[in-house]
Parts: structure tokens; sequence; C-alpha cells
């Protein structure tokens, strides 16, 4: 990363928004909710961000959890098998990839073709500088859990095809870590909407 202004951002919007996927990250925000700035001066020119790693569980079951771990170094195969070895060896199969360039195209098709056993998300530096869901015109999203869309295809019935689309590599979406048919419950100040999740046909 070009410096640690940089880290100090990203790592506040990536904690930020495993807290709002419901992530037990109390330890990282005091009694207010504020988030805990770290303390600069721990950080020196010998200190290396590749080795930073961040592993938290999910408030509702201890054994769902993920780590984040943050790469100035293009993503290639070789990396790529290290990063999934060390996943075995602490057993976590969710990883969420904080990267300062593009992952090559051969470690994007070996995430594609071990996605039945492993999760990657991976984001760019740059999109994690600034919380989206901060922004004043994003209106807020609440991604529903099974029975609350439940509900709504129930109400609307096979007419949910017809819902307004988001798509699966929308940023909120991504921020919330939506998935193709998972629902969005959209809240405007005086409106109140739903979007399903679709794959990006151009992707």
């Amino acid at each position: 990363m070009a410096n640690f202004n940089k880290f100090f951002k990203t790592r506040q919007t990536v904690l930020e928004m495993l807290r709002d996927r419901k992530y037990d990250t109390s330890k990282y925000f005091d009694e207010n909710g504020e988030y805990i700035q770290l303390n600069q001066e721990l950080f020196n020119e010998n200190f290396n961000i590749n080795n930073l790693q961040l592993i938290v569980s999910k408030l509702n079951n201890p054994d769902d959890k993920i780590q984040v771990l943050f790469h100035e170094k293009k993503i290639g195969i070789d990396i790529l098998k290290l990063i999934i070895s060390e996943m075995n060896d602490i057993n976590i199969t969710h990883t969420l990839l904080i990267v300062k360039h593009k992952i090559t195209s051969f470690a994007k098709k070996e995430i594609i073709k071990l996605s039945s056993k492993y999760n990657f998300e991976i984001f760019l530096e740059n999109e994690m500088l600034f919380n989206i869901t901060k922004h004043r015109i994003v209106p807020k999203h609440i991604l529903l859990d099974d029975n609350e869309a439940k509900a709504i295809i129930n109400c609307y019935g096979k007419k949910t095809f017809y819902l307004p689309k988001i798509f699966k590599t929308d940023a909120i979406c991504k921020y919330y870590d939506g998935k193709v048919g998972d629902i969005f419950k959209i809240e405007r100040e005086k409106n109140i909407y739903y979007r399903v999740v679709t794959r990006d046909p151009k992707k």
C-alpha cells in the first residue's frame, strides 16, 4: 500500500462491513460503536502489511469464520496456493482479500474452479477507502434473511421474477456479500422497495 493512512482507512471500512454482516467485531469498536483507531506509532518502515491478518466469527455461529488478508503484491497462482494452504492449516474456508492490484486471470480461474470448497471475496484497496453505506445518496439496504425472503416470495409469488434487479457485482451487494437469489429491502425516506440479486450478464 502507498501509505499507512490508506491501510488505516481500508481496515476501518472492512471492519465496519463485517460488523454490518453480523460478525463479532466488538473488540475493534468502543462501547459507543465507534471504531478504535490503530496507533500509527506501532508501524514502522519494517512493517509488512502482507503479514497482517484479521479473523472474526459470526455472532450467531462462532464456527462460521472469515479471515481478512491485505496484499500489496499482485496475486497469482503461487501466492493463491500459499493462501489456500494457510486456510487449510487454520481450518477456514472463507477469505476476504484486500488487494492493491487485480489478481491474475489464472488465479481468478483457479478461484472459480475451487468455489465449491473455498469462498474468496476480492476487493481492491481503493474500493474500501470509503464506506459506501455512509454515502448520503445511498439508501439503507437490508439483506433479508431466509425467513424474511420467504415472506416476500410468498407475497409476490412468481412476480418476484419481475422485482427490480441488483447485480451481484454491485458495490452494495458486494459489501453485504449478497448471493444470487437473495433479496434486499431498500428503505428511502418515503418508500420501501425490494431488489433481487442476479448475475451481471457482462461478467
